[in-house]
């Protein structure tokens, strides 16, 4: 599991929808949650988690789809086995996981040291303990 130490800057709620934006050092990013506790509020300071197969990678910013979580990055080491591609990568001090088909990420070309950017739906974060 990915985890990264974040800041809540914004909680927009309808009713029981909730849309919580996360600050991590210069980068944000966006969850949607139908639960919160009680104790979670702007300011508060919490761990944020993500699956390894729930991040995509890309060679560049794009707003041709849906995904609203797009963080820069910098890759740090690529793994291949038969049918999967491990990548190890790096943002805002944040050593974190992707874990995507071999083809579709030997379509990207990249190498290590590259920057990219990572694709994370909103519905893939969750908060996993406030700090």
């Amino acid at each position: 599991m990915n985890l990264a130490e974040a800041t809540i800057t914004h909680i927009e709620s309808v009713d029981s929808v909730n849309l919580v934006d996360f600050a991590i050092s210069n980068q944000h990013m966006q969850m949607i949650s139908l639960e919160l506790k009680s104790d979670i509020a702007v300011g508060t300071q919490v761990t944020i988690a993500c699956k390894s197969t729930n991040i995509a990678i890309a060679n560049k910013k794009s707003t041709s789809h849906t995904i609203l979580n797009q963080i820069e990055i910098e890759i740090l080491q690529i793994r291949d086995g038969e049918l999967l591609s491990s990548i190890m990568f790096d943002f805002e001090g944040n050593r974190w996981e992707a874990v995507v088909t071999k083809e579709s990420f030997a379509r990207l070309n990249l190498s290590d040291d590259d920057r990219a950017i990572a694709m994370i739906n909103v519905s893939e974060l969750s908060i996993s303990e406030r700090i």
